[in-house]
């Protein structure tokens, strides 16, 4: 018995440096892609950046490719969720290019946030206080994190604001 339990504790120190370690990594991409949009456009860091991704995936899962039985719908569908992922993409690096890193962490962020929010209009159900409670208080926690707490700094809204996905 005790055994176990310390292998449930292990497993669950693992899994939170894991999210740690995450989210350092998440958060710090901001800066280093708003650092690197200095020297190179929005569509060739992308382009570098997928293509080293897909090099990566490539050799990770080797071997481990089936083929689909319908090719034609998983081409189209494949081909529509890179439209997708690519604009979604696009228009947060192109953004960064026109507002502050840590802006820009808080409305991707966002996203995740109102993930609960979205599935309630998706699945029409109502949202529980519970939910919209996780939501504000989720938010307020991203905006004390992120947003500028100097004196005279402003919460105006920059071009590159409104080009991020939500």
């Amino acid at each position: 018995m005790l055994a176990v339990k310390r292998r449930a504790l292990a497993a669950q120190r693992r899994a939170e440096a894991a999210l740690v370690v995450n989210t350092i990594i998440w958060g710090a991409t901001f800066v280093v892609v708003k650092q690197a949009l200095r020297d190179v456009s929005p569509v060739l860091f992308l382009a570098l950046r997928f293509t080293l991704a897909a090099v990566v995936l490539l050799v990770l899962f080797r071997g481990s490719w089936s083929h689909p039985r319908n090719p034609r719908w998983s081409l189209a569908g494949g081909a529509l969720a890179g439209i997708f992922l690519f604009s979604g993409y696009a228009f947060q690096t192109i953004g960064l290019q026109f507002t502050t890193a840590p802006k820009s962490a808080f409305l991707t962020g966002l996203t995740s946030v109102m993930t609960p929010l979205l599935a309630a209009v998706v699945y029409r159900n109502r949202p529980r206080a519970q939910e919209i409670g996780g939501v504000l208080l989720a938010t307020c926690g991203m905006a004390l994190m992120t947003l500028p707490a100097q004196p005279g700094a402003t919460l105006a809204i920059n071009r590159g604001d409104l080009l991020h996905p939500r």
